[in-house]
C-alpha cells in the first residue's frame, strides 16, 4: 500500500513538471515577450541604404577652382551653353550665353593669374567669416572703380551645393566689358611720330 502512494506521488510530481515546462514553452513563445526582449537594432546593410548620398557635381562646381577652371575650359571650347550653367543668374537661354561670353573676355583682359591660389575645398577659403558663403576669385580695375570676381555657395536642393559666379559680380560685367573690350582711340588714329608734321616738311 505504501508502495502504491510513492508511485502515485511521484506521477504527480512528473505531471507537475511537465504542465511547468510547458506554461515556460509558452510565456516564451508569446509576442508578449518578444516585445519586452528590447528594441530591434537596425543593421547596418540598413543604415547604409538608408544613408543619403550628395550626387557629385558633373560640371566640377564642389569648389572654387573647380567652378572657375570649369567655366574658363568651357569658354575656351566656345561652349557658352554650359559656360553659363556656372552663373547664379536668373538669365536663361541666349542672354545667359551671352552674360557668360562677357564674364569670359573680362577675366582673360583683367584678370591675374592667381590659379593656384583658388580654393579646392568644398567649402572655400573661408576668408571672411560674416560671409562664409562667398569665395573671392580676384579684382578687376575698371573706368567705374574696382569689380571684385566672387563666387557663391548656392543650395541647388537635390543637387546639392555648388559654387557658382556671384550674382554681385555678374550684375557688373556688361559695364565692364564693354570698357575691356573697346579698342582705344588712339588705335584708329595715325601716330604723330610716324609722319612728319606740316612744319617738318616744310
Amino acid at each position: 500500500m505504501k508502495w502504491a502512494c510513492d508511485v502515485s506521488r511521484r506521477r504527480r510530481k512528473r505531471a507537475s513538471f511537465a504542465c511547468s515546462l510547458f506554461c515556460l514553452a509558452l510565456v516564451l513563445s508569446s509576442p508578449a515577450w518578444s516585445q519586452v526582449s528590447g528594441p530591434k537594432v537596425p543593421s547596418a546593410t540598413t543604415k547604409g541604404e538608408t544613408a543619403a548620398e550628395v550626387p557629385k557635381d558633373t560640371l566640377g562646381r564642389e569648389t572654387p577652382r573647380g567652378t572657375v577652371l570649369g567655366f574658363l575650359g568651357a569658354a575656351r571650347k566656345g561652349d557658352a551653353q554650359i559656360a553659363a550653367l556656372y552663373l547664379n543668374t536668373p538669365l536663361r537661354g541666349t542672354s545667359a550665353e551671352t552674360l557668360a561670353r562677357q564674364l569670359a573676355v573680362v577675366l582673360d583682359r583683367g584678370l591675374p593669374p592667381r590659379l593656384n591660389q583658388l580654393s579646392d575645398k568644398p567649402e572655400g577659403s573661408l576668408p571672411d567669416q560674416l560671409n562664409p558663403d562667398e569665395d573671392i576669385v580676384g579684382t578687376i580695375s575698371t573706368a567705374n572703380g574696382d569689380v571684385d570676381i566672387l563666387l557663391e555657395h548656392v543650395d541647388r536642393g537635390g543637387a546639392g551645393r555648388v559654387w557658382l559666379f556671384s550674382q554681385k559680380t555678374l550684375n557688373s560685367i556688361p559695364s565692364a566689358f564693354q570698357q575691356l573690350n573697346t579698342p582705344p582711340v588712339e588705335a584708329f588714329l595715325p601716330r604723330f611720330n610716324d609722319h612728319p608734321s606740316t612744319f617738318e616738311r616744310k
